[in-house]
């Protein structure tokens, strides 16, 4: 749980985008191996909350590779706007909220760290890359289906029925 409330899973873009989500998931290819990474071809797929009142404004990405199906290289949390623009709402949010970094809760391999270094170096020289990621969040968020709460409209399927008057007399007979 976090901050009290509970904790919502972070959604596959291409879950939701089925057809867009792959053709505009970012990857790099790697061509041989140079010291910092195995060779491969590396995608950085991107992870949305799924959380309906949320406006938290970043993406979670996992960093894998084709020929090594089920492995995750690196898991980035990235969040686009400054510190300040959270509200005393969000407590210390703004702080870890803020910039690229290593999700702790994440699975990170050897490599993580060089992951982390080539996505701030793709936001930074290819700005309609984070433009993207921003355009990609806004559509998540708009196309979230939103949560009945009981409290709001109760579902008549699901609503406890009455009791029959006449059970009611015999309930109050037997006390």
């Amino acid at each position: 749980m976090a901050h009290g409330k509970k904790a919502w899973a972070m959604i596959p873009f291409a879950k939701r985008f089925p057809e867009l989500g792959p053709r505009e998931t970012r990857t790099a290819f790697v061509p041989d191996d140079d010291g910092d990474f195995p060779r491969g071809k590396y995608a950085f797929l991107e992870l949305y909350c799924e959380e309906e009142d949320c406006d938290c404004r970043r993406v979670m990405l996992t960093v894998i590779e084709e020929s090594t199906p089920g492995k995750i290289w690196a898991t980035i949390s990235f969040g686009w706007d400054p510190p300040e623009w959270f509200t005393d709402e969000t407590e210390d949010l703004g702080a870890t909220a803020s910039g690229a970094f290593l999700d702790p809760l994440g699975p990170q391999s050897e490599h993580a760290t060089e992951f982390l270094d080539l996505f701030e170096q793709m936001i930074t020289q290819d700005p309609a890359y984070l433009e993207r990621l921003k355009r990609h969040y806004a559509m998540f968020k708009a196309a979230q289906p939103t949560r009945k709460r009981s409290w709001e409209t109760p579902d008549p399927a699901r609503r406890a029925k009455r009791p029959k008057p006449e059970l009611l007399k015999k309930r109050r007979k037997l006390r």
